[in-house]
């Protein structure tokens, strides 16, 4: 289903490569965005940061969706959890996203949260460790 979702990038210039395996970051940049993506508005734009906080690479992506409602904060991170009602408005998934995200960042020294975005809409952010050393050069 086409959307017209923008996914807009904000990154610390100069930031140092991260201690993770490429291939599991992959994964979970796709689960997010993907849920970012189905939460959104339609025509909405998706916004990604990237800073550097004490050795740490701090994303951030941001939604103007309806969020998650605070007594569901504690459970969206477990295993089939999903968020809206399974006969109407519910957006396909399995419930698997955010606890595999979490299993991954988790592994390779990270973590991840939720945070209500200021305005509405949701957060989720993680942080993994950046390497010691030269900034990625731009592609």
């Amino acid at each position: 289903v086409e959307r017209n979702i923008t996914v807009r990038l904000l990154a610390d210039e100069g930031m140092p490569c991260a201690h993770a395996d490429a291939r599991w970051m992959g994964r979970v940049f796709d689960a997010l965005l993907s849920n970012a993506a189905k939460f959104a508005p339609e025509g909405t734009e998706v916004h990604v940061q990237i800073r550097d906080i004490d050795g740490a690479a701090r994303v951030e992506i941001r939604d103007r969706g309806p969020g998650v409602h605070e007594s569901l904060r504690n459970v969206i991170f477990e295993k089939f959890k999903q968020l809206g009602e399974i006969n109407t408005d519910k957006p396909p998934g399995l419930g698997l996203g955010l606890p595999m995200a979490r299993a991954i960042l988790e592994r390779q020294g990270g973590a991840i949260w939720y945070e209500h975005g200021r305005g509405g809409g949701a957060v989720f952010a993680f942080s993994i460790p950046l390497c010691a050393g030269a900034p990625v050069a731009p592609a």
